[in-house]
């Protein structure tokens, strides 16, 4: 239950389904349920813009596994809170944790035989390199988990890393294609009823059309990730400050500066 309905991106839900979760493992006590309690309030309060608690749960959720030596048995136990792990520490300005995080999960997921943590942790890998603007290496990474997605037909992880090559498409110089690949990844992922990340995906795409000279409809992108859902807060700031920069190549000035401002003041209060 929790999983579809974080998944739809109704994180208020989600957060409410993680308390109860994590009362009812505190009775039982195990390790196994209070990791999959920390993990799920984790992401919740990551999705929500609560980053200082997204890191304590966080923490929190490493410390059951090494006290008790409690290693996740099922796809995603892992690979999913670690790298989510690695995106809140880039999201509060800590770039070198998240390569550092981000390389546990492709280590882990490399050592199993899971295709679907294989290919999240390739697609988690390329996501924070497309946040640390490196588009090589988040191509590399995002064909790695799109071919391993392809192979086994996991299809989550493969259209979220299709989102991520398009990106890194459109910064190498095919920003056509790359803008093609985003609007379909993102299509079919809304099809499918999965908002997770649906508003970093559409700032994805404003980027790549942009760079292909379609700045108006870039801005009129980013609206639709102001309105694709308004609980997604963690990536309201970096929306603001792609904006803030259109506006000034138009020569926006006073519009870009409020959109720097504001994203300034969000990412402050996060």
């Amino acid at each position: 239950t929790f999983v579809g309905v974080l998944v739809a991106g109704n994180y208020c839900a989600a957060d409410a389904l993680a308390d109860r979760l994590f009362d009812l493992a505190q009775r039982e006590g195990s390790p196994a349920s209070l990791a999959t309690a920390y993990l799920h309030k984790l992401l919740a309060c990551f999705y929500r813009g609560e980053l200082r608690e997204s890191e304590e749960r966080f923490t929190r959720w490493i410390g059951v596994l090494k006290a008790s030596g409690f290693r996740p048995l099922y796809p995603g136990t892992f690979t999913v809170p670690m790298g989510h792990g690695a995106l809140n520490a880039w999201v509060l300005g800590y770039a070198e944790k998240a390569r550092e995080r981000s390389a546990q999960v492709t280590a882990f997921a490399c050592e199993g035989k899971s295709p679907y943590d294989v290919a999240y942790a390739y697609f988690s890998e390329g996501w924070i390199y497309r946040l640390l603007r490196e588009p090589r290496e988040a191509e590399a990474a995002a064909r790695k988990a799109i071919t391993i997605s392809d192979k086994y037909t996991v299809s989550f992880p493969g259209q979220w890393a299709c989102v991520v090559m398009g990106w890194a498409q459109a910064q190498l110089g095919n920003a056509e294609e790359g803008i093609l690949r985003i609007r379909e990844a993102t299509d079919a992922l809304l099809k499918a009823g999965t908002r997770i990340g649906i508003t970093d995906f559409l700032t994805a795409l404003a980027e790549a059309l942009a760079l292909n000279g379609m700045v108006e409809d870039a801005l009129g992108t980013l609206e639709d990730a102001f309105q694709a859902n308004p609980q997604e807060l963690v990536f309201r700031p970096h929306i603001l400050q792609v904006r803030g920069e259109l506006r000034l190549k138009l020569g926006q000035s006073e519009l870009a500066e409020a959109d720097f401002r504001e994203a300034i003041s969000l990412a402050q209060k996060m």
